[in-house]
């Protein structure tokens, strides 16, 4: 699911509940928020790693 389907489902979910449910549903969009933001982050340190690792080999080896 991308993010703009996610936000369609949860705004339909958060519009048809009581306010204690849209609180624990704005938790839960928190929650995705922050967890799609530290995969981008670590998927981004893991390739300049690659790279770097890469140009260190290539030194090494020439």
């Amino acid at each position: 699911m991308n993010l703009h389907q996610y936000c369609l489902t949860e705004s339909f979910r958060l519009d048809s509940c009581d306010g204690l449910i849209k609180h624990t549903h704005l938790i839960d969009w928190m929650s995705y928020v922050k967890y799609t933001l530290y995969q981008r982050l670590n998927q981004k340190f893991n390739i300049e790693l690659q790279l770097m690792q890469n140009y260190q080999q290539m030194r090494f080896n020439y």
